[in-house]
């Protein structure tokens, strides 16, 4: 199998057991990810990582731009960034934009 998958928000609890799973069922998986450093997690599973943030779209061109068959999202702004039940919107908004932009990035 060659089908290759970008993971974004790979850090996160959920991205990082999908990521290594797709990987150790035969995808190519990049894994993107707000957090500087993976500390070596994803080097053991042979994936490569990206450090970005994803409300910068100029550093979507850090990534694979051709071949790609999948994208999965799972980046976005934590709930208890925005605790005050006044921010919820904002909350909804920003994780909205945040789709919508890495979609467009990858088109």
């Amino acid at each position: 199998m060659n089908k290759k998958v970008i993971v974004f928000g790979a850090t996160g609890t959920l991205g990082a057991h999908i990521t290594t799973h797709l990987q150790q069922k035969g995808y190519q998986v990049y894994a993107v990810g707000h957090r500087k450093s993976d500390n070596g997690f994803f080097g053991d599973y042979n994936v490569p990582y990206y450090s970005l943030d994803i409300e910068n779209m100029e550093q979507f061109r850090r990534l694979p731009q051709s071949g790609i068959n999948t994208v999965l999202h799972f980046a976005g702004v934590a709930v208890a960034t925005y605790p005050v039940v006044e921010n919820v919107v904002r909350f909804v908004s920003s994780n909205t934009r945040l789709f919508f932009d890495v979609i467009f990035s990858l088109k």
